[in-house]
């Protein structure tokens, strides 16, 4: 069995790195899990799994958001450190919603929206958050409008409720989300994805 350790931004991040560990690694355990309170709390605890990922592999997913590029994010979050070989540290151009809709065939089965509507170029867009409830707004199934969107009389909130438990559950879905397919439509996923392949672990090989 493999331990691997999960370091994430958001529920939908969790989401998206427990499957591609699962997928890359058949017999992974991932015996924690850390973050979920935005990319701050992963920035600060860079020190932390660095010192982790020299005993376990560390699986650490964040957004690229508005940095210039991810070797920028990965500099200026590590100031000098190096990186070990068991920290797996990807960032998700630009947001992990980015992810979700490369997969065309999975996203618009999922959302209702036509395949023809949603964005070739993934990465190309400036907030994929925004983009993605814009299209759930103009062209989605009327229940998922209500999963994503915030209700009408909503004064501050972006979103719904329910927001990162429907992606979350389209993430998780065998039958949902691709990675595969989203892969040839993400460059920043196909990297993560082709880093995970090759994760060897030395001391987190157990029976």
């Amino acid at each position: 069995m493999t331990v691997v350790y999960l370091a994430f931004e958001d529920e939908p991040a969790r989401a998206v790195g427990e499957r591609l560990l699962r997928e890359a690694i058949p017999d992974v355990e991932i015996a924690g899990r850390f973050g979920g309170t935005g990319s701050g709390y992963l920035s600060k605890n860079l020190p932390k799994f660095i010192q982790m990922a020299h005993t376990f592999p560390v699986f650490l997913l964040t957004d690229l958001d508005r940095i210039e590029c991810p070797p920028s994010l990965v500099a200026s979050w590590c100031k000098g450190r190096s990186l070990p070989d068991g920290l797996v540290f990807r960032v998700a151009v630009r947001e992990t919603e980015a992810w979700l809709m490369a997969d065309r065939d999975g996203f618009a089965a999922f959302s209702g929206i036509p395949k023809s509507k949603l964005p070739h170029d993934v990465e190309s867009l400036d907030d994929p958050k925004e983009a993605l409830k814009t299209l759930v707004r103009r062209h989605g199934r009327k229940d998922l409008r209500a999963s994503i969107l915030p209700p009408p009389t909503a004064r501050t909130a972006r979103v719904s409720e329910s927001y990162n438990p429907t992606l979350s559950a389209f993430i998780r879905d065998p039958n949902g989300w691709n990675p595969a397919r989203a892969a040839e439509n993400s460059d920043s996923l196909r990297r993560a994805r082709d880093r995970l392949a090759t994760l060897v672990t030395r001391s987190g090989q157990r029976d």
